[in-house]
């Protein structure tokens, strides 16, 4: 129910500010475009990417990076 009452909130901000999904995506694609590659693989770095493009991508991209790293 918390969670459903901070994404209505998050949607009537929005709405109010007129700010669309599509611009809060290009802004966080920015961030990542920008992003030095000391900060790559950081929590920041799967926000954003989970902001830019799709929630599950980032997670996707982490799971594949830990098994790279014990070598699977």
């Amino acid at each position: 129910m918390e969670l459903l009452s901070v994404k209505f909130l998050n949607e009537l901000l929005l709405d109010k500010l007129e700010i669309s999904v599509e611009e809060i995506q290009n802004y966080a694609k920015d961030g990542l475009k920008n992003m030095p590659q000391s900060e790559k693989n950081t929590d920041m770095y799967y926000y954003l990417m989970g902001t830019a493009y799709h929630e599950n991508a980032a997670e996707e991209i982490r799971k594949d990076n830990q098994y790279k790293s014990i070598g699977v």
